[in-house]
Parts: structure tokens; C-alpha cells; sequence
């Protein structure tokens, strides 16, 4: 019996979540990458799990009359199982509502979007929610042996963090999207099973209640309640905070999400068994205050991460170090505020108090996260973001002390005072003075001319003095950390081709679409070869905003022919329905988490379709960015859809050994001869690489699929290598003459 428990815990937190990062990537495929999107998402998942909580005890209460918890938990885990696989299955309907929505009246796109994932999503995290608060009768049937709630709620966080690295360093890099997801819903069918059959036999449910009730009082305190909000508040709004500055520091990855991520779920898995431990079960509050304290002090270890960041080294133990490092610095704020709800579960003595906990908790959770992503960060930054949390959640636990003389709590305030002056003394000045990324460019020199920060991201113009014989330094523009783009002598030359090479090779270019606008450069460089009507797309605002800090896209924006559009352009392919005569895109470097998306052979086709006969398509394609398996497999899937395309590469940019380091990848939609046409003779010598021989420099290369997430979780990522010792554009550029010269 005990162990069919334990295994159903285990596993029901692993799986959902599992599903999580599972319906992220579905949610992003389904209605668009978009802060937006995220936001509803993270809406819909966790106030159902509130909900859950809050509105199922009346009816866990009369089923446990019935039947057995364990029995219970396990038709919730089917049923939880079925319902979470339901979005992966519909998600080419949701596609086809998404569409509709946006062509007949847009203004309800976000009603319906809402809409539809309250539908698809509300009922497995209702469910979910609901199960938190049966674990103290699953406690009851554990006769004879020292088992609390706390200890349950534990392993249900540690079956998260195995899952999580579970699914991002083992599942979906080998399987891949479909066939992960049908492993995860077996796994949990199996994980229901299992309790089904343990719980099969008649039950006490009478007995078994009073046994877990024991002398513990049978409501919620009010003060209870305050806690519980304020603890999951805290947790989730620092959890967003941080990750901001992680990812910055480690570039967004999925690896490094998937890190920050173990990372934290593992301290709300010690703070869980930590509850049992006198002090803490005695006063979860100071150890709120304790923890809100540590956060400050943590915060500005956090913004110098950056500083220490590596990108050498063998691959397993930089995550092991990322991994210690971020449980070195998050983990005890983390740990000691963890500590709070499980405390307050065991304290707890009926279903109706541990679903009011419970939900409590995760409502200040969904408030915590949106309420920093959508208010604070805009208008403070993420490091005074977490000062203004911790603070306040350091002075909610300092009002929630309990029997405290009030000498101790005059100390207490005057250690929350000294610990916000250090954290503020210490800050480093994180987008005012500064700009933190692991690039060298950030480690030096560097002024900070524009900054904004976002919900979705941190975006910044920073001036960097010239390493050529310019007496203007150059302008960058950076996102999260990472030089996006920017206006740096030849090293930007590929921008203006990437918007003038479809324009010239196009007899009569009337409509053109720019995906991603990064500086202007290139949609500028659309405009000034013929374009009549540009389209610009990019999912980041502040790009627009910052616009007129780089004067080489000779404020392209102010132009009447151009319309701007923040939203994905994957998703504007689809809705819009729109037909262009050339289209061009630079997404962010293919490693990067959500960029899978466009660079994958569907993708491709959606631009295909949406593409006038003989129009012109541009793909970015950074050889300095990808391993060379990853740019013959964004070939690949480039050249199955547009068959007539050739590579054409930037001979001004180059690295260090002399390695041209940019491509593009030009592509018709016309027959080869066509194409040939269009070059000219003699053909241009930046063409690298005609038809048939990228044809050879694909040959039997896995594509990039939505399904596999080859560029995102692939064991061929480039932050997977170590990057002190390979020069992945000039093992590119080799296989590339080699394609070129026949060679296989």
C-alpha cells in the first residue's frame, strides 16, 4: 500500500510537469509565440490548479465515503492523464480556430484564446489541483508509520524535478515532440493504474478522517491564509525575476531553463521536508521572512552571473555547475520559504482546509508571476522588481510573527532595512549603467544608451567603441543578453543583402514581408531596391520603440509603404492570408528556445503558401551559430520546400581565423532553370553552393521538424559543445566547399 502511494505521488508530479513543457510548445505552435500567449497560459494552468483546489474538497469529501483516497487519487491521474494529452491531439484545430478568429474579428482574438485553453487546458489542471488537498487522507492509510502531508507534497515536487530533466536532456532531444508525449501519458495512465489497484478495497473513510485529523484544528486561520498567498506569491514572482537574469547570463536556452527550473523545484523540495523541523513548523512565518531576506541578499550575486558564466569545458559538468551555482544562490531564500505551505498543510486537519491552502497558495502564485511579468518589470527592471518583492514578503512575514516580544521584531525590521540598503548598495547597476550578457563586448567598456524592460524581454542600445578605424563607436542592440543585431562596419554587411538580394532578383517586387526587424537594416535595405508595400513583424515591441537609435535604417518606420505588426510571424503567415512577392526572416540564433519553430520544414511551407509564383524567400543562416549537423539539417528542410534555392555567403564577415561566418539561404518559387536565370552569368562568387550542391550538402541529414525540436533540445546544440575549442564556421565553410566541389 504505501508504496503504490508513494509511486502515485511521485509520478503525478512528474508528469504534470511533464506536461507543462509539453503544452508550452504546443501552445506556441497552436496561437503564436507571443508575451501574450505565455501570459494566458500561465493564467489558465495555474488558476485552474487554484480552482481545483479551492472548489473540489465538498466533493473529495463525499467520494472518500465511497472509496479509498488511493483509489480517488487514481481515477483523478487517469482522468488527469487523458485531459492533459487533449491539446497535443487538437492542436492543428486550435491552428484552424486561431485562423478564423483573426480573419473575421481580431479584437477577440485574446477572449477566444483564453477561451479555448480554459477548454483544453482548465480541465486537467482543475483536476491537478485537486489532488494536493487528498493527500492527508492518503497519510491515514499509511497505518503505523510516520508519514505527514509535508512528506507527500515533497515527493510529488522531487517526481517535478526528475521530469524536468528528464524530458529536456533525455526525452524530447531522442524522441522528440509526439513520442515523448505518448511515453508521458503512459507513464501516468500507468502511475493511475497502479493506485486504482492498490485502492480497490474497501475503505474507513470515517475513521481514516479522523485519524488524519487528529487534534489539529479543522479551519483555516486567517493569518493561515496570508501566508500561504504571500509564500506562493513570493516563490513564483522571484522565480520569474531570476530566470530573467539567468537567462541573460546563460543565453535562453532550453538547457538553461530546464536548469534554473530543476534548480528551484529542488529547493521547494528540501523547504517541504525542512517543514517537519521544530522552528519551522512552530513559525513558518519567519522562516518567510527569512527566506525573503536571504532573496535580497541573493539578488545581487544574481546580477553578476553573467560574469561568471563559461562556455568551455565538457558539456555535463557546465550543467552540473549551472545547477550548483544557481542552488548555491536561489536555493536557500528558496528552501526557507518553501518551508511555509507544507508546514501549514501538516498543520491543517480536513480536505476543505488543505484545498483552501492550497489554492490560497497557488492563486498568489498566478498573481505573483503575472503581476511582476506585466507591472513591475515594465516599470522597474528586474532587480528592483525583486527588491520590491522581497521586501515586501520580508515585511508580511515580520507582521505575521507569532509571539515575538517587540524588541525582536524592532531587530527583525532593522535587518530588513540593512538587508534592502546592501542589496540596493550593491546592485550593479543592471540596465542603467551596465548591460549583462556572457558576451565579451559586455565585459568591457560599454555605454548604455536606451533600455526597456518587457514581460517577454529586456532590450537594450548600448555603444561599444569601434575596433576599426571609425571614430563613431558602434551600436548594438541587445536582447536578453545577446547581440541581436546592430550597427558594427562589415560585420553587418549581410543585413542590407538579406533584405536587397530577393528584392533584385525579383523582376517586379511588389509586397514583401520582413520577419524579425532587429535594427531596420534589412527591411530598409527591402525598401531601397523596390519594394512597394513592406510588412514588418517581430514579437518584441521595444525593437520598434528603439528604432531610432540606428540611423543606417534611415527611419524606414516613418515610411507610409510600411506597416508594423508585433506578433509572431509564423502566426501572421497563417491568419493572414496574405500573398507577397518576397519575404525575408532573421530569427534569433536557431538555438535559442522557441526558435526551432522558424527554422523547421513547416515553417518553411507556410511561407511557401503564402508566397506568389516566382517570389523571392531570404533565410538567415549563421554558420558561427549552429554545429555543422545543425546547419546541414536547416538546409535540408530550407531546400525540400523551395527545391530552386542556393547559398549565397558574406565574404566581409569573418572570424578570427579568417571564416566567413554568415549565410543566406535564397530560395524561389520557380523551377531551377528559372533561378539561374534570375543570378545572371557570370553567377555572383558569393553563391557558395547552386541546387545540387546543397543537394550534397544535406544528403541524408535529419530535417528540422516541429515534431523532432532538433535546433532546440537536439544533442547538437551549440551550447552543447565546448566552445573554447571548435570554430563551427570554419567546419561549416569546409563541408560547404567540399558540397560545392562534388565531394562527399
Amino acid at each position: 500500500m504505501k508504496a503504490a502511494i508513494l509511486f502515485a505521488v511521485f509520478a503525478g508530479g512528474a508528469c504534470a510537469l511533464a506536461w507543462q513543457l509539453l503544452w508550452q510548445i504546443e501552445i506556441a505552435l497552436a496561437i503564436g509565440a507571443s508575451v501574450r500567449a505565455a501570459a494566458i497560459t500561465v493564467a489558465v494552468t495555474m488558476g485552474g490548479m487554484a480552482a481545483g483546489a479551492l472548489l473540489m474538497a465538498r466533493w473529495i469529501e463525499k467520494a472518500l465515503t465511497r472509496m479509498s483516497p488511493l483509489f480517488l487519487l487514481g481515477i483523478l491521474e487517469v482522468a488527469i492523464a487523458l485531459f492533459a494529452a487533449m491539446p497535443i491531439k487538437i492542436s492543428p484545430s486550435l491552428q484552424s480556430i486561431d485562423t478564423a478568429v483573426f480573419q473575421e474579428a481580431p479584437s477577440l482574438a485574446g477572449a477566444v484564446h483564453l477561451l479555448m485553453l480554459g477548454i483544453v487546458l482548465g480541465p486537467s489542471t482543475f483536476l491537478m489541483g485537486a489532488t494536493v488537498p487528498l493527500f492527508g487522507r492518503l497519510v491515514a492509510m499509511v497505518r503505523g508509520r510516520k508519514m505527514v502531508i509535508s512528506k507527500l507534497y515533497a515527493l510529488n515536487t522531487l517526481g517535478a524535478v526528475f521530469m524536468v530533466g528528464g524530458v529536456a536532456f533525455v526525452l524530447l532531444p531522442d524522441l522528440g515532440r509526439a513520442e515523448t508525449s505518448g511515453i508521458v501519458l503512459v507513464f501516468h495512465l500507468a502511475a493511475g493504474i497502479v493506485a486504482l489497484l492498490a485502492g480497490r478495497r474497501k475503505f474507513d473513510g470515517e475513521n481514516a478522517a479522523g485519524e488524519s485529523r487528529g487534534n489539529s484544528p479543522s479551519t483555516v486561520s486567517r493569518a493561515a491564509l496570508m501566508l500561504a498567498f504571500t509564500s506562493g506569491f513570493a516563490i513564483l514572482a522571484l522565480e520569474v525575476i531570476w530566470f530573467r537574469l539567468l537567462k541573460i547570463a546563460w543565453l535562453n536556452t532550453t538547457d538553461a531553463f530546464a536548469v534554473m527550473l530543476m534548480a528551484f523545484l529542488l529547493a521547494l523540495f528540501l523547504g517541504a521536508r525542512l517543514s517537519r523541523w521544530k522552528p519551522a513548523a512552530g513559525n513558518p512565518a519567519a522562516f518567510l521572512f527569512a527566506g525573503a531576506i536571504l532573496s535580497l541578499l541573493a539578488t545581487p550575486l544574481l546580477e553578476r552571473f553573467d560574469g561568471w558564466s563559461v562556455s568551455g569545458g565538457a558539456y555535463g559538468l557546465r550543467v552540473a555547475g549551472r545547477i550548483f551555482m544557481a542552488m548555491a544562490v536561489m536555493g536557500p531564500p528558496v528552501v526557507l520559504m518553501g518551508v511555509c505551505l507544507p508546514a501549514l498543510l501538516d498543520k491543517a486537519g480536513e480536505v476543505k482546509s488543505w484545498g483552501r491552502l492550497y489554492g490560497t497558495n497557488t492563486a498568489g502564485a498566478v498573481l505573483g508571476s503575472l503581476g511582476v511579468a506585466w507591472l513591475l518589470f515594465p516599470l522597474a527592471g528586474p532587480v528592483a522588481s525583486s527588491w520590491i518583492v522581497a521586501a515586501s514578503a520580508a515585511a508580511m512575514g515580520l507582521l505575521l510573527f507569532s509571539g515575538e516580544h517587540k524588541s525582536r521584531r524592532a531587530m527583525a525590521g532593522a535587518v530588513l532595512l540593512v538587508s534592502l540598503a546592501g542589496a540596493v548598495f550593491f546592485s550593479t547597476g543592471v540596465g542603467t549603467s551596465r548591460i549583462p550578457g556572457p558576451t565579451a563586448i559586455l565585459r568591457g567598456e560599454h555605454r548604455v544608451i536606451a533600455h526597456r524592460d518587457a514581460p517577454d524581454a529586456s532590450t537594450s542600445v548600448v555603444a561599444v567603441e569601434s575596433s576599426t578605424n571609425s571614430s563613431e563607436p558602434y551600436r548594438l542592440l541587445f536582447i536578453d543578453g545577446y547581440a541581436a543585431s546592430g550597427e558594427f562596419g562589415p560585420y553587418t554587411h549581410y543585413m542590407v543583402e538579406m533584405g536587397r538580394l530577393p528584392v533584385v532578383f525579383h523582376p517586379e517586387p511588389e509586397t514583401a514581408l520582413v520577419i524579425c526587424y532587429g535594427t531596420g537594416q534589412t527591411a530598409n535595405a527591402v525598401r531601397n531596391h523596390g519594394a512597394g508595400e513592406i510588412d514588418i513583424l517581430d514579437i518584441n515591441p521595444a525593437v520598434f520603440e528603439l528604432s531610432g537609435y540606428f540611423p543606417t535604417n534611415e527611419k524606414i518606420l516613418e515610411d507610409e509603404r510600411v506597416t508594423t505588426r508585433v506578433m509572431d510571424g509564423r502566426a501572421w503567415l497563417r491568419r493572414s492570408g496574405k500573398m507577397y512577392d518576397v519575404v525575408t526572416l532573421e530569427p534569433m540564433p536557431p538555438f535559442f528556445a522557441g526558435s526551432n519553430a522558424l527554422y523547421s520544414t513547416e515553417f518553411y511551407e507556410g511561407i511557401r503558401k503564402q508566397l506568389n509564383d516566382g517570389g523571392m524567400v531570404a533565410q538567415w543562416f549563421p554558420m558561427h551559430l549552429m554545429s555543422t549537423a545543425h546547419a546541414r539539417a536547416v538546409a535540408a528542410s530550407f531546400l525540400d520546400v523551395f527545391p530552386s534555392a542556393v547559398l549565397w555567403i558574406d565574404p566581409f564577415n569573418l572570424d578570427r581565423g579568417g571564416a566567413p561566418q554568415q549565410g543566406i539561404l535564397l530560395g524561389l518559387q520557380g523551377s531551377t532553370e528559372e533561378l539561374g536565370k534570375r543570378l545572371g552569368t557570370p553567377m555572383p562568387t558569393e553563391v557558395a553552393l547552386l541546387p545540387d550542391g546543397l543537394a550534397r550538402f544535406t544528403e541524408g541529414d535529419e530535417r528540422v521538424t516541429d515534431d523532432n525540436q532538433r535546433l532546440a533540445y537536439g544533442k547538437e546544440g551549440l551550447h552543447r559543445f565546448d566552445l573554447s575549442r571548435r570554430r563551427f564556421a570554419a567546419e561549416t565553410y569546409v563541408a560547404v566547399r567540399e558540397a560545392a566541389a562534388g565531394e562527399k
